[in-house]
């Protein structure tokens, strides 16, 4: 895949939204609410979670170096940190985004072990395809 920006955003979203399905049921039951539109959200602001790391590690090093610089690069460091928090902040805001919805502790383990068995079902499935290919490439 190239790296144009519709394919980015397309590897975010497929991303975000697979890890969402992943903690959809705690987030439901710890904090009662989730959102139906995280994983679009989630891919709108991805992008800033490995430069705001990447940008921390050089300020925490040159924390240990010099005050000033360990200021300019947090200066730097403010500007996707603050883009992070404002979009999230700007959804949050928006009150039909998120929708009550608790699972108790029954469905909770319910949805992990199915989840469980089939990823489990699939990967044997797939393992059998690629056997299947194996062999017919050796003959």
């Amino acid at each position: 895949m190239t790296n144009n920006p519709q394919n980015l955003l397309h590897e975010d979203l497929i991303s975000s939204f697979s890890a969402q399905i992943s903690v959809w049921p705690v987030i439901s039951s710890n904090f009662d609410r989730v959102s139906i539109f995280s994983p679009f959200i989630n891919s709108i602001i991805l992008w800033t979670i490995p430069l705001s790391t990447i940008v921390g590690a050089v300020f925490l090093f040159s924390a240990f170096i010099n005050y000033y610089l360990a200021f300019a690069v947090a200066l730097v460091l403010y500007a996707p940190l603050d883009i992070f928090v404002q979009i999230l902040r700007l959804f949050s805001n928006i009150p039909f985004l998120s929708i009550s919805f608790r699972l108790n502790t029954f469905y909770l383990i319910t949805y992990y072990l199915t989840t469980f068995v089939l990823y489990m079902l699939y990967k044997k499935k797939l393992d059998a395809a690629v056997e299947f290919g194996r062999n017919y490439a050796q003959t």
